[in-house]
């Protein structure tokens, strides 16, 4: 497809898309979660790139061919119209994703004006190496997204070689788990702040301190993705997690509400059911076997959320009779979104309640959260 005739469709498609009063897309935050080099060879998803925007996005894909000095090399553009995203942060996270490169690929972003306003995204890769899938999804704040999948290619053909039977045990423990212990917050970003002196990230990582010493009393490898007052980025708890080789991640925090009323706990997992596979922005068709290791993977974290939770409502209930119970529920949580491994997100109570966060802030309190959400981890090793 030449240059023109590639202008003039993208720019009568995105005229019909602003003909029809589409409201404009705000980019509030990016990711890119990778893995560490030494495993770009031997995983199957080497890289996802994560964007989470105000408006339902629309995409239009671009195949292009670099200079002939890379004819090897393949760039795949990707223009979402009226697009836009504010200075500093946003930028600052590009710049540092512009400058990520390995052998299998490279990113660019951009901001346009020609041939429509809005933002270009390009992979640069070796068709050879790397096939690329794209998500769009939900979140449960009412945020949109949009997940481009980086796969290598050569670990998609060995795979699609296994049986179903095989692929299902993709996610079984090793005989000595390693559990990641994902610690929500710290350093600057303090998380909620609520009654009784209560700061998100200074319970977090009680609870997490209990936790560890509980699971490797009980045989478990165990981390934690910080063991001080220090702020993390959260794609760097994802790169952790890969870089370990963990079984599965738990991921600890304490939630808040603007009404003093609200009260409870509840465990995230990843749901299948707020994503949309954008099959036509999607490199090839045997997306099949990336679909079955995902299908897996929501299973496993879904019955590893309900373990957790239902343990840690058994435990805590003890001490707080009137505790709400608002079970476990799908999300995209960006941790939840960027594990390659089964994973769920626990909000362990609401500090803005007052009568809740006397629980929180009782020592008896917190090591029941830990004893708790420990048995249903030990319960679903047991059970994979």
């Amino acid at each position: 497809m030449n240059n023109l005739v590639k202008s003039l469709l993208i720019t009568a498609f995105c005229t019909v898309l602003i003909d029809a009063k589409v409201v404009n897309p705000l980019l509030t935050d990016i990711f890119l979660h990778k893995v560490p080099e030494n495993m770009l060879t031997s995983s199957l998803e080497i890289g996802k790139l994560v964007l989470y925007l105000t408006a339902h996005p629309v995409i239009n894909k671009v195949e292009d061919t670099l200079t002939p000095y890379t004819q090897s090399k393949r760039r795949i553009e990707y223009i979402i119209p009226q697009l836009s995203y504010a200075q500093g942060e946003i930028i600052a996270k590009i710049k540092n994703i512009e400058k990520y490169k390995n052998k299998f690929y490279e990113i660019s972003i951009e901001s346009i004006t020609k041939p429509v306003k809005g933002v270009k995204i390009a992979f640069i890769y070796d068709p050879a190496l790397v096939e690329i899938g794209t998500d769009i999804f939900e979140r449960i704040n009412l945020e949109k997204g949009v997940a481009f999948y980086i796969y290598n290619k050569s670990v998609r053909t060995q795979l699609s070689t296994q049986t179903n039977s095989v692929l299902r045990t993709a996610y079984i423990p090793a005989k000595v788990p390693r559990i990641l212990l994902d610690v929500g917050h710290g350093g600057s970003d303090t998380g909620a702040c609520g009654h009784c002196n209560l700061v998100e990230k200074e319970l977090t990582l009680i609870v997490a301190q209990h936790a560890q010493k509980i699971l490797s009393d009980s045989g478990c490898a165990v981390k934690l993705t910080r063991v001080n007052d220090r702020k993390i980025l959260l794609e760097d708890r994802t790169y952790m997690a890969h870089s370990w080789k963990a079984d599965l991640i738990v991921s600890l925090h304490a939630n808040w509400s603007p009404s003093a009323h609200v009260q409870g706990v509840e465990t995230f997992y990843l749901d299948p059911s707020l994503f949309k596979t954008a099959n036509h922005l999607s490199d090839n068709s045997h997306m099949y076997i990336q679909s079955s290791l995902a299908a897996t993977k929501h299973s496993a974290s879904k019955r590893l959320a309900d373990l957790v939770h239902n343990y840690m409502v058994q435990h805590i209930q003890k001490l707080n009779p009137v505790l709400g119970n608002r079970k476990t529920k799908g999300g995209t949580y960006n941790v939840l979104l960027g594990a390659n491994v089964p994973s769920a997100l626990v909000e362990m109570g609401f500090v803005s309640s007052l009568q809740e966060s006397q629980f929180l802030a009782n020592p008896v309190y917190q090591k029941a959260l830990a004893q708790g959400i420990c048995q249903g981890i030990l319960a679903y090793i047991h059970s994979a």
